[in-house]
């Protein structure tokens, strides 16, 4: 009996649906390299003025009452920080007659220890001289060996007498040197009291930024509060980074916005043209630490002032700046290169 198998020949590929596909895939393939798409080149950067910069210090110790707005403009003789005079913390006649007794005291400490290392040097002459003449005596065997090293001791005594003394009045001096430099130096700071400067004044019109205490402090005489900058012609500073540098030219215009105004549905943009591009670069720090890149710097200037407007772009307002969006293709960008695409508009 003869047993037939059936076997299943399976069908031919439908090769209409795979060239469809094929096509397909072709078309969107070409319709991505070739659809426009907008690009751009950004930079980070800051609002500047290119009017000189100077630092503010206070002049006398005293408690912070009020700060002028930041990066604001400010009017010539506009008052920046107003300072309330803090109490005094002792009575001045009651401090001098302290520091005019301390120094008496150092005085008769001077007198005393001079006088006693006078005395000490003198019993250590008188018992040089007896060791010397008992020495004689020894050899002339008029004295026994035990005898001389009593006078010997003698000496050793006065000079372990004589260190003592100066170490004692040693430490004396300087606790009297210490007590004298607190005395004097709390002296002077309320006499500065006398030429108390209460209030700070714009030098000119300029802005107020860079502040570095705040409100109710104590501040110390001397010290740094903030920096002024007269007003000038208002620009933007941009870090330009050295793989970017090539593409960067003079009197390229760039979009700039603050980070202040991202927060806005549709944040202020203003218009600045390249001016100035330094020649070298410069290592910049990314954030507080190391590493750090190498970096070029372009000052960008406005057509218009960026300080007025309902939303103005201040002295010293973090920014960003972008080239004109372009669009182009994914094949331009491959051919030419992003960057060399975007700065040659396509």
């Amino acid at each position: 009996m003869t047993i037939q198998k059936k076997i299943s020949i399976p069908s031919p590929p439908n090769f209409v649906l795979l060239r469809f596909y094929v096509v397909f895939s072709g078309i969107i393939s070409l319709i991505a390299f070739f659809w426009p798409i907008d690009v751009a080149l950004s930079f980070s950067g800051r609002i500047a003025s290119n009017g000189p910069t100077s630092t503010i210090n206070s002049s006398s110790d005293a408690l912070l009452e009020y700060i002028a707005p930041l990066n604001k403009k400010l009017k010539k003789d506009d008052t920046l920080f107003i300072f309330q005079q803090p109490l005094m913390k002792g009575d001045m006649a009651v401090m001098v007659a302290r520091l005019n007794s301390l120094n008496q005291r150092q005085s008769t400490l001077e007198k005393t220890c001079r006088s006693l290392r006078k005395t000490l040097e003198e019993s250590k002459r008188h018992a040089i001289e007896s060791y010397n003449m008992n020495a004689l005596a020894y050899k002339q065997e008029a004295i026994s060996k035990i005898k001389l090293l009593s006078y010997r001791e003698k000496i050793n005594e006065i000079n372990r007498d004589i260190e003592t003394h100066n170490q004692r009045c040693e430490e004396q001096r300087s606790s009297i040197i210490g007590d004298l430099n607190i005395l004097e130096e709390e002296i002077n700071r309320q006499r500065s009291q006398n030429n108390f400067i209460r209030e700070i004044k714009a030098p000119d019109d300029g802005f107020l930024h860079t502040l570095q205490v705040k409100l109710g402090q104590r501040i110390n005489s001397a010290q740094y509060l903030a920096n002024f900058t007269a007003e000038g012609t208002t620009g933007a500073s941009l870090i330009i980074p050295l793989r970017d540098r090539p593409f960067i030219q003079i009197n390229d215009t760039f979009r700039v916005t603050s980070e202040s105004y991202l927060i806005l549905k549709n944040p202020p943009i203003r218009e600045c043209k390249v001016q100035s591009i330094t020649p070298d670069a410069v290592d910049h720090k990314m954030g507080s630490t190391p590493p750090s890149e190498s970096i070029f710097k372009a000052e960008c200037s406005f057509q218009e002032s960026p300080l007025t407007g309902d939303y103005p772009f201040l002295v010293g307002m973090d920014i960003d700046a972008s080239t004109t969006s372009e669009k182009v293709s994914l094949m331009t960008i491959l051919i030419n290169g992003y960057r060399r695409t975007i700065l040659s508009g396509g």
